[in-house]
């Protein structure tokens, strides 16, 4: 089943989960809590989520390609588990307590977000803009971001000797 150019209302949104999953492609989804949910065998392309609830959601065997999402929370969201992560963008979210250890996240946008203790250890942030978010605690041990942007973003540390490319160091065991 494929929800084409739709806006979802919080109710259609629990019964499609319910059950087995479904491509969306193109769908709006508007103030939808997927809190706790277990969102799994699904495909999102080219889908725009507006102050949806993503905490504590498992992703099993499900693909995002090409989605933005606006003003959504993803507290303690473990994005490794997502099988495809493509072309995401993330603006005015809360991400904290998310985990993206080891993921190709090259040209990756987060944009005025909060994303206190997010796990970016190992991560390929190559080319990606992280501008104007609140990155306490991050961790970007061994991370990627050779050309990345992290202007405005504020009360985070990058050791140079462990990441690769940053603040126009290439050194450590990247070297």
């Amino acid at each position: 089943m494929e929800f084409d150019t739709q806006l979802l209302s919080q109710t259609e949104s629990e019964e499609i989960f319910s059950g087995e999953c479904h491509q969306f492609l193109e769908c709006r989804f508007n103030e939808i809590n997927f809190e706790k949910l277990n969102i799994k065998n699904c495909t999102f392309n080219h889908c725009l989520f507006y102050f949806c609830n993503f905490s504590n959601v498992a992703f099993t065997n499900t693909r995002l390609r090409d989605n933005q999402y606006k003003d959504c929370k993803f507290m303690g969201v473990n994005f490794t588990s997502v099988q495809y992560f493509s072309h995401i963008q993330f603006h005015q979210c809360t991400l904290d307590f998310a985990v993206f250890n080891g993921m190709a996240l090259n040209g990756f946008v987060m944009e005025q977000c909060s994303a206190k203790e997010v796990d970016f250890s190992g991560t390929n942030l190559s080319q990606s803009t992280i501008t104007n978010c609140n990155l306490e605690n991050a961790s970007f041990n061994m991370a990627d971001l050779r050309n990345s942007d992290l202007r405005g973003s504020t009360r985070y540390f990058i050791d140079p000797h462990f990441t690769r490319g940053c603040l126009g160091f290439d050194s450590g065991p990247y070297a």
